[in-house]
């Protein structure tokens, strides 16, 4: 029997499988619930005339198929220094249209602008 630490606390569990094979065990895997996730159970179950699923099928991936949620999304997160503590993880690609290029320390400096602006915004 496989006793979990956080058994007592709100939880969803996870299984993944690839090729046909289980990488990830739906015991294994603990994934605590947020506030917001706790809230929107609540809602879901209180108010299902109020609450619009938009992707059921794909709960909270969806939010990546929309331009408004990702900037919301970017505009919340913040940079960690140990990658393996942060919750989630995104990577930029930035293309400049064709025949036009842009200099790598022009870039370098709004990356490092934006990264510090954030830091000074968040209390870590």
């Amino acid at each position: 029997m496989i006793i979990q630490k956080n058994a007592n606390t709100p939880h969803f569990h996870l299984q993944m499988v690839v090729d046909g094979f289980v990488l990830l065990k739906f015991y294994d895997f603990h994934i605590p619930l947020s506030v917001e996730d706790i809230l929107n159970f609540r809602l879901i179950k209180e108010a299902p005339d109020k609450v619009l699923l938009a992707n059921p099928f794909g709960a909270g991936m969806s939010i990546l198929g929309d331009d408004e949620h990702l900037e919301q999304l970017n505009r919340l997160m913040y940079r960690i220094i140990d990658w393996d503590k942060a919750p989630f993880h995104t990577s930029s690609l930035i293309q400049m249209p064709e025949g036009e290029s842009m200099a790598e320390e022009i870039l370098d400096k709004k990356i490092t602008q934006k990264v510090r602006k954030q830091e000074y915004q968040l209390d870590i």
